[in-house]
């Protein structure tokens, strides 16, 4: 586990695609060194691709997100975060746990990683954004999370990269009630539009099962209807030497 802060973004002038994948670039380069880690996920214009789940049905939905670790961090928020203001953009930051259970290379649905920091990832992105239900503790739903919807959509999607992470502490009042945020990298947009690629599955019947099987995973630790998906793309801007 590593622990960041993860800043989610809002475009509440609703920019294309191309410009609002320009603006979030610029910003997020200009943290790269001061920054031990930094990743930066946008719906840009390469991000165009149907969305896995229809939530939410109405209401703003997230453009981007930046996962940064820095022994600056205040630094980096408070400049990130006064440049996004100044482009028209709202940012709000979390305090975050993190774990990677399944990288790049990993489970073979695409290669380990050979592309330079700076390039976008050649995957396809989705972004979850996701709410504890009420009835849970904080242990239970991570427990649940962890322990059964993680390994259970791990062992039956064509998932190429996996990543948790789990909102600690919002910044300030007005965040929204976000508690997770779940990075699931696919080795193409096909394989989020095409059911029997998504569910892992060869004849329609093991779709069904399959599809049933996640379905009660996403249950046991989620509203359905609580969670936000959004294509994004993938950028890592400073990846970690030692990584």
């Amino acid at each position: 586990m590593s622990t960041s802060v993860l800043g989610i973004v809002y475009d509440p002038h609703g920019r294309s695609r191309q410009d609002r994948g320009g603006d979030l670039k610029i910003c997020a380069d200009g943290l790269i060194d001061r920054c031990e880690r930094l990743t930066l996920y946008v719906a840009d214009e390469a991000a165009a691709f149907p969305s896995s789940s229809p939530f939410p049905l109405w209401g703003p939905r997230p453009v981007g997100v930046l996962d940064l670790a820095s022994p600056q961090t205040q630094d980096c928020i408070d400049s990130v975060g006064r440049a996004l203001t100044s482009a028209g953009y709202d940012v709000h930051w979390y305090d975050n746990a993190q774990t990677v259970p399944d990288d790049y290379g990993s489970r073979g649905h695409l290669p380990s990683r050979d592309w330079a920091d700076g390039e976008a990832s050649p995957a396809a992105v989705t972004v979850n954004f996701l709410r504890r239900p009420a009835s849970l503790s904080v242990p239970d739903w991570v427990a649940r999370w962890h322990g059964v919807m993680s390994p259970v959509s791990g062992d039956l999607q064509p998932r190429s990269r996996y990543v948790r992470n789990h909102l600690t502490r919002p910044h300030d009042a007005h965040s929204p009630p976000w508690e997770g945020v779940a990075m699931e990298s696919w080795p193409s947009p096909r394989h989020i539009a095409n059911p029997m690629l998504f569910y892992g599955a060869s004849t329609r019947l093991q779709m069904l099962r399959n599809m049933l099987a996640i379905v009660r995973a996403v249950h046991h630790c989620f509203w359905i209807w609580q969670v936000h998906t959004v294509p994004m793309t993938e950028f890592f801007l400073r990846t970690p030497e030692d990584a």
